[in-house]
């Protein structure tokens, strides 16, 4: 059965490529995308993913408020965070919330499918 992944990030590129390298493991499909922060609550509450990629620097909800949101959802969310180096703070932040899956951008295709992988347990 396919794991199906809700993709969370502003820029249209990270989420084309996402997709893309999501798409060619016949592993994961895509339920939903999601443009900025509050889209993506509401997207992931009514979509119930398996998965959820979360982008911190977003419009009307960053990623912290909208991964606390969903948290209090639905506390067994799976994130994997994308987000740059200079995010650190928020990473701690996250981190502190149970979150524990991060990738940073610029990524390599390898690094983020094994993170993600690793975060829905496919080995």
């Amino acid at each position: 059965m396919l794991k199906r992944v809700l993709i969370c990030d502003d820029a249209k590129i990270m989420r084309l490529l996402m997709r893309n390298l999501l798409e060619k493991t016949k592993v994961f499909e895509i339920c939903g995308e999601a443009t900025d922060g509050e889209e993506c609550v509401n997207l992931y509450k009514q979509l119930k993913p398996d998965l959820l990629t979360l982008d911190l620097t977003m419009p009307k909800k960053d990623g912290v408020a909208a991964a606390a949101e969903i948290l209090q959802f639905d506390a067994n969310a799976n994130i994997v965070v994308c987000t740059s180096a200079a995010q650190k703070f928020k990473m701690k932040q996250l981190s502190d919330m149970g979150i524990n899956n991060f990738v940073i951008k610029p990524f390599q295709p390898d690094n983020f499918l094994s993170v993600v992988s690793k975060a829905c347990g496919i080995t």
